[in-house]
């Protein structure tokens, strides 16, 4: 009797147990293809509508491209590829066209939000399984290996626009003549003009625009282009906002970024926001913990804590109660500031007046026009540094408790010093001053006060 390998029958038996299930697999994968093949389809629906319609769109994960059609028809067509028994396809083909276009009086709707592409993986082999229920009827149908490739609508040259988009991107690639709404979720918007509103919310989308009549959005972490407009009102969080000139923007926004070109009024609420425009007619901002960045402000009335904020050139500026807050201007023709505390104030140049108020302030004032009007300090612990440039006659007053004050007295003529380093009133001019001319005025308690000639 031979000897048996106990290695051998082992491993003998192991591959005779898993042996058929494996062809039986395998013949199941060619059965399969043989019975299965994929197709290219197109399912197009054309109608006939009236005069300026509203066209009403809602996808989900399909790529759409919005066409002007040339006869005034709207005509739809969705491409797709499936890969399942040759008796599905008719079925699903008639489904799908029946779907593709509802029309209600003016109301054209193309609603695809029920066809999806679905795939899984088994065995490292890819299969798509989806059942279709149809929108107008109660017919269903399981289908394998469904891909959406795009889908096509021509429309009229003039109608009202209605998106409700889900994972997609949708380019329309002619003017809407008339208003757009829309709803998006993770999806890409691309379009031309709109003669109408643009109005509607978006989530995790990036929406581009072209010069539209005015907008109203509500946005969250949201890529917003917008052309120019007459107006706009956005709420925003974690988004960035690109504006063309507009005329009248509000904008609520929370730790986002907004860049505009020409803004003639506005009015912004933001907190750990970054702002940036060139030129402004008039901006009210009530801003918490945030930078920003203007060219050119006619009028600014700012309330705001732990701000940076820098401008080129300011005509007038307002802010009440400013609490920490670091403003660079260039240019500056009046600056009021009223119940302020810990604020520092840089200003290459003042034209005309400044009235400070507050506690703990700083200023340095580089160059004050010798054509200014006035300039009144007051408050607790104020550091103040100033310089006048060419100065003509004016008049210096002041009252301060422990006071810090650093004057070429040489150049004043002195009408009444009293006190000392504890307690000091003074009374001075400079030059031959009449009615009209300027006045310093500086009052308080321990404020450090340097003037000086250039």
């Amino acid at each position: 009797m031979k000897n048996v390998n106990k290695k051998e029958m082992k491993t003998s038996l192991i591959i005779s147990i898993f042996r058929k299930p494996i062809l039986i697999i395998a013949a199941l994968l060619c059965l399969s293809s043989v019975h299965a093949q994929e197709q290219i389809k197109l399912a197009t629906k054309e109608v006939k509508t009236g005069s300026h319609p509203t066209i009403n769109v809602s996808l989900y994960s399909t790529k759409t491209e919005i066409i002007p059609s040339i006869d005034g028809t709207i005509k739809a067509e969705l491409k797709y590829r499936v890969n399942d028994k040759e008796e599905h396809y008719s079925k699903l083909q008639e489904m799908i066209e029946k779907d593709l276009i509802n029309v209600s009086g003016k109301e054209i709707t193309i609603d695809l939000s029920h066809i999806r592409s679905s795939a899984i993986e088994i065995m490292g082999i890819k299969r798509n399984k989806v059942t279709i229920k149809s929108k107008n009827s109660d017919e269903s149908i399981k289908v394998k290996g469904l891909y959406i490739e795009y889908l096509k609508v021509w429309v009229p040259s003039s109608f009202d626009f209605k998106l409700n988009a889900k994972y997609t991107s949708v380019n329309i690639g002619t003017p809407i003549k008339g208003y757009c709404h829309i709803d998006l979720y993770d999806t890409q918007l691309n379009a031309m003009n709109i003669d109408g509103e643009l109005y509607g919310k978006g989530k995790y989308s990036k929406i581009r625009v072209g010069k539209h009549l005015s907008s109203k959005l509500d946005l969250y972490e949201c890529n917003f282009d917008g052309g120019e407009t007459s107006s706009s009102t956005i709420s925003a969080k974690y988004s960035t906002i690109e504006l063309a000139d507009l005329q009248d923007l509000k904008l609520e926004m929370y730790e986002g970024m907004l860049s505009a070109d020409n803004v003639s009024s506005a009015f912004i609420t933001s907190k750990y926001a970054q702002l940036a425009m060139n030129e402004i007619g008039t901006l009210k901002l009530e801003a918490y913990e945030g930078k920003c960045a203007f060219e050119s402000v006619e009028e600014l009335y700012l309330k705001a804590k732990y701000l940076d904020i820098a401008a080129s050139k300011v005509h007038s500026f307002k802010m009440n109660e400013g609490y920490e807050n670091n403003l660079a201007f260039d240019v500056v023709d009046e600056l009021t500031s009223e119940n302020g505390k810990y604020n520092k104030f840089a200003i290459d140049r003042l034209n005309q007046s400044l009235l400070l108020s507050g506690y703990e302030d700083e200023l340095d004032l580089g160059s004050m026009s010798g054509e200014f009007k006035e300039l009144n300090i007051s408050g607790k612990y104020i550091d103040a540094y100033i310089t006048i440039q060419s100065p003509k006659p004016y008049s210096l007053m002041g009252k301060v408790q422990y006071p810090d004050f650093i004057l070429e007295e040489n150049l004043y003529h002195i009408r009444k010093k009293i006190g000392d380093s504890d307690n000091i009133e003074i009374d001075y001019t400079f030059q031959e001053i009449n009615e009209t001319s300027p006045i310093i005025k500086v009052n308080g308690y321990e404020i450090d006060f340097t003037l000086k000639h250039r």
